[in-house]
């Protein structure tokens, strides 16, 4: 069973494993993916000695990817780790810029249709779920036939003694902290349909950097989980007050007052009518967003990086008065995974860049100055120019 509360230790080992899942990205290659994450995992002094890779999922297209790495420090623990945003891949872009459409949740309990997440979260969901493993690491010895994470989960859970618990992290960052958000509350809901013996199943989520997946709605039902009988359920959502991805859709207008060096003209005259638009273009969809977690319990956590520390400075202009190369600049630093392990005080990973600075490159342009900000834009109808 996990200890109650958040943890710092835990947070960095998450962090950690989230940053890693974008080894190899760039290879297109299922084997030379598993053996970059198998090589950052034994390389790493923070979840090297104890994390290793159990099951890895790929989408056909190479946009997605979630893999599974069992704790040796516990009998049944094991970390569900989900990639962020690849923007090689336009079904990425879907995923984070599908928020007009929207997608009931099925699984609630008791129901609720008047539950929501953005359409592009639940269908990056189903395609994660829908991936099959080449690797199968469990015990007794590996199924040698392509599997799928629940079977792994079920046949583990089948494995140990009767009264052990199964305890499992979800994690991610980016896109990868919002699929996370998702995929942990739907474990959460189906947990009855693959335990199959009387175990029991805990849950604890960490996201980090992490945009907003439901309605308010869900959020009532995501934060209601710890009264869940059928599980232990334990949910934290990181964040870098400075970092301009977790404000989207929740706080959209908050971007422009998030502690980055802004010139007066610059936040004036372009990023606030820009920002202003995309609430508009929410608003007139009728869709509403709201984040997971609140800060007065400790389920919220904010990291500071106002001012940024000489030890991890922003390789930017001092004053930000474009969107290209400013704008962009400063949302890839602060929301570069590797910044996120700065804050958090773990050690970075510099073999990992993960492209951050280039994908907030590209995700600042059309989301503000390139692309017309429109309900069919943000839903991901248009591509990248």
């Amino acid at each position: 069973m996990f200890t109650q509360g958040y943890s710092q230790t835990e947070a960095q080992e998450m962090m950690t494993l989230s940053s890693i899942a974008y080894a190899g990205e760039n290879t297109g290659s299922y084997q030379q993916i598993q053996q970059a994450i198998e090589s950052e995992l034994a390389a790493s002094s923070v979840v090297g000695p104890y994390f290793q890779l159990v099951w890895l999922g790929i989408t056909p297209d190479f946009s997605n990817l979630m893999y599974v790495a069992r704790d040796n420090r516990e009998t049944a623990r094991f970390a569900v780790v989900v990639r962020g945003t690849d923007w090689n891949f336009l079904t990425d872009w879907k995923e984070d810029f599908d928020v007009i459409d929207k997608h009931d949740w099925p699984t609630a309990s008791p129901p609720n249709p008047r539950i929501y997440v953005a359409q592009g979260s639940w269908d990056g969901m189903t395609d994660l779920l829908a991936t099959q493993s080449n690797l199968f690491n469990m015990t007794p010895p590996a199924i040698p036939q392509p599997s799928n994470m629940i079977t792994l989960f079920m046949a583990e859970a089948l494995w140990n003694t009767y009264d052990t618990d199964v305890d499992i992290f979800v994690t991610g960052h980016s896109l990868g902290g919002a699929m996370a958000t998702v995929i942990g509350l739907w474990l959460a809901d189906t947990a009855s349909t693959w335990v199959l013996r009387p175990n029991k199943v805990n849950f604890k989520t960490y996201t980090f950097a992490a945009p907003t997946v439901g309605n308010q709605d869900f959020v009532n039902y995501y934060n209601g989980q710890t009264a869940n009988p059928q599980v232990q359920w334990q949910a934290y959502r990181v964040y870098n007050e400075q970092d301009a991805i977790p404000f989207g859709y929740a706080n959209i207008g908050g971007v422009a007052e998030d502690g980055v060096p802004y010139s007066l003209l610059f936040a004036t005259l372009e990023l606030i009518p820009a920002l202003a638009a995309i609430q508009t273009a929410l608003d007139q969809a009728g869709v509403a967003y709201v984040d997971v977690g609140s800060a007065s319990n400790g389920t919220a956590l904010g990291l500071s990086n106002n001012p940024p520390s000489s030890s991890w400075p922003p390789p930017c202009n001092s004053e930000v008065k474009n969107f290209d190369p400013d704008f962009a600049c400063w949302v890839g630093y602060e929301h570069d995974h590797n910044t996120y392990l700065f804050l958090l005080g773990a050690p970075t990973i510099p073999s990992i860049p993960q492209r951050a600075v280039d994908t907030a490159a590209i995700a600042a342009t059309p989301l503000c100055s390139v692309m017309p900000i429109t309900p069919e834009t943000l839903a991901g109808e248009a591509a990248p120019a």
